[in-house]
């Protein structure tokens, strides 16, 4: 089982996102995306799409702690594989970069 605790701080116009994952392969790489909704009553997958995700990356300059576009309340997912950044040739790939499954999630708060 992973399990990881992500910490997101706004105390400058930079927004930090930091975290610690435990019981996965060290050598490994996940993707790490903000999803739509703070719904985990079906575990991860009731999180649904990536929030504001249109490249696969959000710069840290755009998210946001306060207003609407806030990502509290959203949550923070943590993927089996490493996302390919919509380089594949595929449509999955270019809209949700492929970064399989959900082992890992949980709801960003204050």
């Amino acid at each position: 089982m992973v399990k990881a605790i992500a910490t997101v701080r706004g105390d400058s116009k930079v927004i930090t996102i930091s975290w610690s994952l435990r019981g996965n392969d060290p050598n490994s790489e996940r993707g790490f995306h903000i999803h739509e909704f703070g719904d985990n009553t079906n575990g991860c997958t009731s999180a649904g799409p990536h929030y504001r995700n249109s490249e696969g990356i959000i710069p840290d300059g755009l998210i946001k702690l306060n207003r609407s576009e806030s990502i509290i309340g959203r949550t923070i997912v943590i993927h089996a594989g490493c996302d390919d950044l919509g380089r594949d040739e595929n449509a999955e790939s270019k809209r949700i970069g492929n970064a399989g499954a959900r082992p890992a999630c949980g709801k960003s708060c204050r």
